[in-house]
Parts: structure tokens; sequence; C-alpha cells
């Protein structure tokens, strides 16, 4: 499964090439980035063009934040290319999103779960 078509980040992963740039060797495996996207999209019922798509109704900014979040925690991919992963978007959005699921999380720990 793949977030967008083309040559990015995640089909790299997907095809088992490394091409993060965070510095140094990562720890995750090189298809940690979809299926990060997979468990963000499961449990909201979102295809995955939603979650890179432009709409930022909350019933896809939750989710899109969870999978950015994943995506961050899980890989070893920089702000940027996650940004441009979830539709072009800067890197100061993922900084966001991961500053705002790891709150939720601290606070309430049934987003965790």
């Amino acid at each position: 499964m793949l977030l967008r078509s083309g040559t990015g980040v995640l089909e790299a992963r997907a095809r088992g090439e490394s091409g993060g740039d965070r510095g140094g060797e990562g720890t995750s495996g090189p298809a940690q980035r979809p299926r990060a996207a997979r468990r963000a999209e499961a449990p909201h019922g979102l295809p995955l063009e939603e979650l890179c798509g432009d709409k930022r109704s909350q019933n896809i900014v939750y989710p899109r934040q969870v999978a950015m979040y994943l995506s961050r925690e899980l890989t070893d991919s920089s702000l940027p290319k996650i940004g441009k992963e979830f539709g072009g978007r800067d890197h100061t959005t993922v900084i966001h999103a991961t500053s705002k699921i790891a709150r939720l999380i601290r606070e309430d720990r049934s987003v965790y779960n």
C-alpha cells in the first residue's frame, strides 16, 4: 500500500530502499511508512487519497495528523519528506501534527490505545 503514486519516499520504502535523511541509520524497517499510513487509515475508514488530499475537515485532519505522527515515530524520514508525502505540506505542519498527537497521548492515554 502506498501513500502516493510516483517514486516518493513511501514507494522506495515499500520496495525496500532506505532513502531516509534524518541523519544516520534508522532503526525502522523499510516498509514502516506504509504500515504507519495503514494504521491511521484503518480505524477511520479513510482512503489514502483523503489523507493526502486538500480537505481540512476534522474527520480527515485528525487521521492525517495521526499518520504524520506515526510516520515521524516509525521512520527516519525528515519533516519535509513526510510533509511532501502528505500532499506537499510544509514541515511546520508535520511539527504541529506530531506535537499535537504526542500531547494528546500524554493527556489522554485512550488516544494511544
